[in-house]
């Protein structure tokens, strides 16, 4: 059976693949020598990474969960928070490195663009996940 395309939701591996090129976009613009100097990349480029890399990992916990109770459930929505605290994070992390240590503010709004459209997409997962999981543990 075919779904109209104005019908069709979006993937629920679509969290997951944005969470992907997010970390993907996050190494190279840090290993980019245009966006990120050589003398601030470590202590302002390694932080980056590693939220990214965090949303990344979050994800992928959270999937891995077999939501059967309360405490399974719970454990989800602990994991899909941590993700969506790291993005903040990533975030205050850009603005710093723009505001301080050279990063082109037009790099720096695309950049964030791309973590509020990865956060747009996990808070729609998370509304999903309330209504497939209303039963469990109320």
């Amino acid at each position: 059976m075919t779904v109209r395309k104005s019908e069709r939701g979006e993937n629920l591996l679509a969290v997951f693949v944005k969470a992907a090129d997010l970390l993907a976009y996050t190494i190279r613009t840090v290993c980019n020598e245009k966006h990120f100097r050589q003398r601030y990349r470590y202590e302002t480029g390694t932080p980056c990474v590693d939220l990214a890399r965090q949303i990344m990992h979050s994800v992928t916990f959270a999937e891995m969960i077999v939501v059967k109770d309360q405490q399974s459930r719970d454990a989800r929505i602990a994991y899909q928070r941590a993700a969506l605290q790291c993005c903040e994070a990533l975030k205050s992390e850009i603005t710093m490195a723009n505001l301080h240590f050279g990063l082109n503010a037009d790099k720096a709004g695309t950049w964030i663009d791309l973590i509020d459209t990865w956060k747009e997409t996990c808070i729609a997962w998370i509304h999903a996940d309330k209504k497939r999981y209303a039963g469990i543990g109320d």
